[in-house]
C-alpha cells in the first residue's frame, strides 16, 4: 500500500503542478526534491510572482521516523508496533463569500462521499468544521470541505476514495479561479485578504496537526511552512463593518452552514 500511495501522490503533484502553471500562464514551479535523515523524502514544489497566483504550494513527502510517546500524545493516538491509518482534508477558504462557488466546491465533495458512503459526507463536513476552528477567534479558517483522520477500517476503499477526491480536485477549484480572476480589487480588499491570511496563519502555526507533526518528527521546515502566505496583516481590534461583504464572510465563519 506504501509504495502504491507514493507513486499515486507523485503523479497526483505533477498533474497539479502543470495545470496550475496552465492556469497562471506566467511563473513556473520551482522544484525541490529533498531527503529526510532518518529514511524517505520528498519534493516541494513552489509557484511564486505569478500572473494571477501569488503563492501555490503543491508537496509531497514519505518520511520515516519514530513515534515518541510526546508525539503521540500531540497527535492524539496509541503508539503501537504497527499503526497505519487514512487521513486527509480538502477546505476552501476565501476572502470574500460567493455562495455559489461554495456550493460547488461542496457539491463536488458531497458527489464523492456518496458513491463510498451517503454518511460520510456529512460526518466529514462536521470534523472539517471542528477542526478548522480558530478556538482563540472563535471562528473557523473557511467554509469548510471534508476532513477525515485515523480512519483504519477497509483502506483499499479509503485509498480509492483518496484518489477519487485528488483527482477531481481541478475540477472542484480550477473553475473557481477562473470565475473570480477578473473581479475589480483595491486597497480595501487587499487589507481584508491579508488580515484573512493572518487568521489562516494564526491556526497553521497554533493548531495544525500537519504542521506540528512536521516539526515533531524533525521535518524539513522549509516544506512544512510552504503554506503560509507570502504577506500577511494583524490589524488591532480591526471590526467588519456592518452590512459589508467583509461581515457577510465573517458570519459564516463563526456560524458554519450547509452547503450541499
Amino acid at each position: 500500500m506504501r509504495h502504491r500511495a507514493e507513486a499515486y501522490f507523485k503523479a497526483l503533484q505533477a498533474s497539479l503542478c502543470s495545470q496550475f502553471e496552465s492556469l497562471d500562464g506566467k511563473a513556473k514551479f520551482k522544484k525541490d526534491a529533498w531527503s529526510h535523515t532518518e529514511g524517505g523524502g520528498g519534493i516541494t514544489c513552489i509557484l511564486e510572482r505569478g500572473a494571477i497566483i501569488e503563492k501555490a504550494g503543491v508537496a509531497f513527502s514519505s518520511v520515516r521516523a519514530a513515534l515518541t510517546e510526546t508525539m503521540a500524545s500531540r497527535l492524539g493516538v496509541q503508539p503501537q508496533p504497527v499503526l497505519a491509518w487514512f487521513g486527509g482534508g480538502t477546505d476552501l477558504t476565501p476572502s470574500y463569500l460567493f455562495e455559489e462557488d461554495v456550493r460547488h466546491y461542496h457539491g463536488r465533495l458531497k458527489n464523492i462521499c456518496d458513491r463510498h458512503n451517503p454518511g460520510w459526507y456529512p460526518l466529514f463536513k462536521k470534523e472539517c468544521d471542528e477542526y478548522f476552528f480558530i478556538k482563540h477567534r472563535g471562528e473557523t479558517r473557511g467554509v469548510g470541505g471534508i476532513f477525515f483522520d485515523y480512519r483504519r477500517e477497509d483502506p483499499e476503499q479509503f485509498f480509492l476514495f483518496v484518489q477519487n477526491i485528488g483527482n477531481d480536485f481541478p475540477a472542484s477549484y480550477l473553475p473557481i479561479v477562473e470565475q473570480r480572476r477578473h473581479e475589480p480589487w483595491g486597497e480595501r480588499e487587499r487589507t481584508w485578504q491579508c488580515i484573512r491570511r493572518g487568521r489562516y496563519a494564526e491556526f497553521n502555526l497554533v493548531y495544525d496537526r500537519g504542521t506540528l507533526f512536521g516539526l515533531e518528527t524533525g521535518g524539513r521546515t522549509e516544506s512544512i511552512l510552504m503554506s503560509l502566505p507570502p504577506e500577511a496583516a494583524w490589524v488591532y481590534d480591526h471590526r467588519p463593518d456592518t452590512g459589508s461583504r467583509e461581515e457577510a464572510l465573517e458570519l459564516v465563519l463563526r456560524h458554519p452552514r450547509e452547503w450541499a
